[in-house]
């Protein structure tokens, strides 16, 4: 299969998936049903597909939006191809920041399979800490990957070029987003402290809250619910809903 959309999953997503009772898909369903145009913004991207939440939904209700994706070969190899078929997505090769310009970042040096292009991250203590606590070891093994014999060859960092949201926006004309959803690896705070809020106002917006540190958990919570959302918790993620 060329890319992770063989074609059937239209029909599949409109007419027999359905997200679980309760979870944030659900939300998401609910929220966006009667949206004639549902535009989105997703920063991490990664292949478009495995555990991706806006996949289904540009399936089902036919979003449109920009998916933004810094890794090159994950971008050209992997995401290109599983949107080939979607005129109204827009993908972008380049990360979100809090200045144009570029930036580090870091990811495994020895494999590019989707577990492992999925850790990539701007904050290097949360790819470290999945080093540490054995999740790349195991998966490694599971996958029949050898890790360096050395913990400092670990890493690798890849100079990515960056926008900031404003700007992003501003390339592609537009002025309001239905749904801002991140997805970047313990780096989802200090992207959402870039962005004015009051005056981008997005109705809904997904975050991971896994990685992030306590702290910084509570201070994102605590700026969304001081902005006029709802906050939708799970153990790994959270969906902010603006109150009408």
């Amino acid at each position: 299969m060329i890319g992770r959309d063989p074609g059937f999953l239209r029909w599949y997503y409109r007419h027999l998936w359905q997200p679980k009772p309760h979870s944030l898909a659900a939300i998401l369903d609910q929220e966006s049903r009667n949206s004639k145009t549902f535009r989105f913004l997703q920063i991490g991207g990664n292949d478009g597909f495995v555990h991706d939440p806006i996949f289904p939904f540009v399936k089902r209700r036919g979003w449109q939006g920009i998916i933004v994706e810094p890794q090159r070969a994950v971008f050209q190899d992997l995401l290109s191809q599983t949107y080939r078929n979607e005129p109204g997505v827009m993908l972008e090769n380049v990360a979100i920041a809090d200045r144009d310009g570029t930036m580090d970042l870091f990811k495994l040096s020895f494999s590019e399979a989707r577990w492992a292009t999925g850790l990539a991250t701007f904050h290097r203590p949360t790819l470290e800490n999945q080093i540490d606590r054995g999740y790349v070891a195991t998966k490694a093994s599971k996958h029949g990957v050898a890790l360096p014999a050395r913990r400092e060859d670990f890493l690798t960092v890849e100079k990515v070029p960056c926008l900031t949201v404003s700007s992003l926006l501003r390339r592609h004309q537009i002025t309001h987003l239905n749904l801002l959803q991140l997805d970047t690896e313990g780096y989802d705070w200090e992207i959402l402290q870039t962005i004015d809020l009051a005056a981008l106002q997005p109705d809904m917006i997904g975050f991971e809250r896994e990685h992030l540190s306590p702290s910084d958990r509570a201070a994102c919570e605590e700026t969304l619910r001081a902005a006029g959302y709802e906050l939708h918790l799970r153990d790994r993620d959270g969906l902010a809903v603006r109150r009408k």
